[in-house]
């Protein structure tokens, strides 16, 4: 199975690379980086979460 990078715009607290397989069936991503405790994180949720619908 062959895998592709897409490349999405980043937070700056966070990187969260994405990937594809070649049938566009599966989606991978890694996160990394830092994300505040409690409803300070929020808006790093909200981002991971629009970058997956994506």
């Amino acid at each position: 199975m062959m895998f592709y990078d897409i490349n999405y715009d980043q937070d700056h607290d966070i990187t969260v690379p994405f990937q594809v397989d070649e049938d566009s069936r599966f989606l991978l991503c890694k996160v990394s980086g830092t994300i505040k405790n409690g409803s300070k994180g929020n808006t790093i949720a909200d981002y991971l979460f629009e970058k997956t619908c994506q």
